[in-house]
């Protein structure tokens, strides 16, 4: 998969779901738009962690480095791999993961 199908499937998701951090399992909810009605969301997907229950928007831009980056490393979904890059690869990596399942990145 290509990061464009990726990111168009994610902002296409007109719910939000839940997931875990593949490293700690830690739940957070994943949405294509804000709570907040007058945040913009076009290149944003929402990340909300259990634990605080506060809105973290995470670029498009952040999630393109990630995806770039996982191209040339072995074990792609390692958020440890991503720490340079972004502060929010555990949940990057969760959601590529849970996105693209077997399929090879792109």
């Amino acid at each position: 998969m290509n990061f464009q199908t990726f990111w168009n499937t994610m902002k296409g998701n007109s719910h939000d779901f839940v997931l875990k951090t593949l490293d700690r399992g830690l739940e957070f909810q994943i949405s294509p738009n804000s709570n907040h009605p007058l945040i913009p969301n076009n290149d944003v997907l929402y990340v909300t962690p259990k634990s605080t229950g506060k809105e973290r928007p995470i670029q498009k831009s952040q999630f393109m480095k990630v995806w770039e980056y996982s191209k040339s490393i072995t074990k792609p979904y390692i958020p440890s791999n991503y720490t340079l890059i972004t502060h929010n690869s555990s949940y990057i990596v969760s959601l590529m993961k849970h996105v693209l399942g077997e399929q090879k990145i792109e």
